[in-house]
């Protein structure tokens, strides 16, 4: 591959030449970095990624006038009078955009792994190598270097800008390859720099310095909105941190208590230990199609059975196509279901495998089109031992879709959803049931000795039943309480129940107490706060 090394300053008609010549090698380097890249960042979040060819009718290259310009700027300033058209640093390049400031870091971690594998080459020039390792070096703070972490990279914070910018090749024994230029920068900065381009660069003759620090000090503020946002999101997400923990080990021990009714089949047991000894976040999907086609084996005799294990599986693997394998086993299980009481049982293992999956939005819906069923049926037709059955399933489904608009109140689906006073509803109607079970009418709200007769007088099925019923109802009126003193009565009762939990729910007893005591405890900080503020003032004109 030729040098290209040509005099300073360049010819139009030479670059053409090079660009000519060398248009096939320049966009297949770029397809295979960017591809490197895309793929390295497929567990990494990002906005988007696109390239100049998305600016520029669809052409990926530089344009010839910028690139002349380039090469003739840079060799002139180091005073040299020739030099190779291989060294313009950006003649490809695309830009990475994230969502935060904080982000760039997660991307630049990817991009200098990368090059530390040598899947690409860093080809930062030497000045701006020096210039870095003196700004590391530097007595003064540099904003940019304290913001962004990056081994390979170039972190930019100035006039309103603020990116880190990446110069790779793709490795190779010939040295004479395109320079890609990557920029990892902010939807904000992303924004900013279209809509200052034009104002930056088109515009003929002097721009007076009042209007330049005016443009700057614009450019400035949006720097730092966008590092409050990061701050806020951040405070955001530690505030939230503690809950999503503990709903997640909820939701797998959950799960994970489904596989106690195996315990006597021995294929059931076989598929489910194959599962348990997989690594964590398993990556051999040649192990994972094993296990699969294992369970479609027991789809067709056993598929409540079967869509638990897939459950189980996608919760191991932690792939969310196996999640996916699992609500469609789940429509293909209801798709053979003629009997309507059945129909609502298969509706409510599916929502059961929704929230332990985290979506409670497809939970919401599996169990919603149960209770659609629920009001088609005729109790007063329905003979003893199947009223019995109707009053359990539909006593289940609704306390269960209680719990998950309970479970979700306070978020944006949960305000969308009206779940605040659809988790009360559904209480309500679970409540209808409860005479047929043996559970006491009041449900946690009734007293003390009978609750405790409740559970100490079943036991089995019918005593967990009883047990998971008056902690749901427990956790709706925690989640929906209006004042401390609500939540503190409410906090005791759980205290009662957890003290003769059943022994079949040891292996989740730990993580519902955990889980439900948690949200206690903030909603009783909450309101207890709220009620401070709003005590009547002293005399003195201090709050009391």
């Amino acid at each position: 591959m030729p040098d290209y090394i040509v005099n300073v300053p360049a010819e139009t008609n030479v670059v053409k030449s090079f660009l000519d010549a060398e248009r096939k090698v320049i966009l297949d380097d770029f397809d295979k970095i960017k591809t490197i890249v895309r793929e390295a960042l497929a567990t990494t979040k990002y906005y988007k990624i696109y390239g100049r060819n998305d600016k520029q009718d669809g052409e990926p290259i530089k344009h010839l006038r910028k690139i002349r310009l380039k090469f003739n700027n840079y060799f002139s300033s180091k005073h040299q009078t020739c030099g190779s058209l291989w060294s313009v640093p950006d003649i490809i390049g695309f830009t990475i955009v994230v969502s935060y400031p904080s982000d760039i870091n997660d991307i630049c971690l990817v991009v200098d792994r990368l090059i530390d594998k040598k899947e690409i080459v860093s080809a930062m020039p030497r000045d701006v190598e020096n210039s870095l390792k003196e700004r590391r070096t530097a007595e003064e703070p540099d904003a940019a270097l304290e913001l962004i972490s990056s081994k390979h990279g170039r972190p930019l914070q100035r006039n309103g800008y603020f990116a880190c910018h990446y110069n790779v090749k793709l490795r190779g024994i010939n040295p004479h390859r395109p320079t890609c230029e990557i920029q990892i920068k902010t939807i904000l900065h992303d924004a900013w720099g279209e809509k200052t381009h034009d104002l930056t660069y088109k515009p003929s003759g002097r721009t007076s310095k009042e209007l330049i620090d005016n443009f700057n000090l614009l450019g400035d503020t949006l720097a730092k909105l966008d590092q409050q946002s990061d701050l806020v999101r951040k405070g955001i997400e530690r505030e939230a941190a503690p809950r999503q923990q503990k709903q997640k080990e909820l939701r797998r021990a959950t799960i994970l208590m489904q596989a106690q009714s195996f315990s006597n089949q021995e294929q059931l047991v076989a598929v489910y230990k194959k599962i348990m000894d997989l690594d964590r976040f398993e990556k051999r999907t040649s192990n994972l199609d094993e296990i699969v086609d294992d369970i479609y084996n027991i789809f067709e005799l056993q598929p409540k059975e079967a869509c638990y294990l897939l459950a189980i599986l996608a919760d191991r693997s932690n792939r969310e196509e196996i999640y996916q394998q699992t609500l469609e086993a789940v429509g293909a299980w209801l798709g053979r279901i003629k009997e309507p009481i059945e129909a609502i049982y298969a509706r409510n293992v599916g929502a059961l495998i929704s929230f332990c999956g985290g979506d409670l939005n497809t939970a919401i819906e599996f169990a919603e089109q149960g209770t659609t069923l629920i009001e088609t049926i005729d109790r007063s037709r329905l003979a003893d031992v199947v009223l019995t059955k109707f009053a359990r399933v539909s006593n289940s489904l609704y306390s269960s879709l209680a719990y998950y608009h309970a479970d979700r109140i306070g978020s944006h689906d949960g305000k969308i959803g009206n779940s605040e006073s659809k988790c009360l509803e559904y209480l309500e109607k679970a409540d209808h049931f409860r005479a047929d079970l043996g559970i006491p009418d009041r449900g946690i709200l009734a007293e003390d000795i009978e609750i405790s007769s409740c559970l100490a007088n079943c036991d089995g099925f019918q005593k967990q039943r009883a047990f998971q019923t008056l902690d749901t109802d427990a956790f709706v009126r925690i989640q929906t309480a209006q004042t401390a003193d609500e939540v503190r009565r409410l906090r005791r009762k759980l205290s009662l129940i957890y003290k003769d939990k059943p022994s079949e729910l040891q292996h989740v007893g730990y993580q519902l107490e955990d889980y439900h005591d948690y949200c206690a405890r903030v909603r009783l900080a909450e309101l207890e706060a709220a009620e401070a503020y709003l005590r009547p003032s002293s005399s003195n004109g201090k709050r009391m």
